[in-house]
Formats: structure tokens, sequence, C-alpha cells
């Protein structure tokens, strides 16, 4: 059998700021995204975040995906699924559905991110 996707995943590798929402945890934690779409997200991580989890991440949209020069978005979603993997740069591989997302400026959307939760 087939499996289908809705919507069409780009394979995309960028630096990911990400943290969970409702969480001691105030700075953002390293990411890199491995694929994205209109739905969610991605990408792996040394931390450990368990389904369930609502975060918040930053991107730097790619132009071809969105069409117009790179902006950031930052996106609220929550973690589905998570797997472990041994690799020299992350222990683990995370997918995020998005809630919502909004265009922000680079230098606001940044600062908001390394201040929130604190």
């Amino acid at each position: 059998m087939k499996k289908c996707n809705r919507n069409p995943r780009f394979e995309v590798r960028i630096p990911v700021p990400i943290r969970p929402l409702n969480s001691v945890i105030s700075p953002s934690l390293s990411a890199e995204s491995l694929n994205i779409s209109s739905t969610g997200l991605l990408f792996t991580n040394s931390a450990k975040f368990e389904p369930g989890t609502t975060v918040e991440l930053l991107l730097r949209m790619p132009e071809e995906i969105v069409g117009a020069p790179a902006n950031e978005w930052r996106c609220a979603g929550q973690v589905v699924r998570i797997e472990e993997r041994e690799t020299p740069t992350a222990r683990f591989e995370a997918g995020v559905k998005f809630y919502c997302y909004e265009i922000v400026a680079a230098a606001a959307a940044t600062e908001r991110m390394r201040s929130a939760g604190g």
C-alpha cells in the first residue's frame, strides 16, 4: 500500500531554535530541521521532547517553500512523535504538528526566543 501525504514535504536542513512552552527551560534549544510541510516539521535535537509537549519554534522559511524572500516564522505546535537516533550531532528525531504561526521581523523574533519564559 502506498502512503500518501496530503501536504508536500520539503527536505530542508536549517537551524531551528525551539523551546517547550510552559516549561522551566527558558532559553531556546538548538535543533536542525530535516523536512517541513505546511502542517508540521521534522527535526533532530539532543533533548527529548515528550509526545504532547507544546513547543514554540523559529524558522527562517526558505524562498523555495514560500515563494518570497526568506522570512522569520514563529510557530507553535505539538510534538506528535519522537524516535531515538544515535548520531554525532543529535540523539532524537521529533515531529511537530503546527497549531499556528506568524511572520515576524528577524531581530524581534530572535530576541523574543532568547528572553521568553523567564
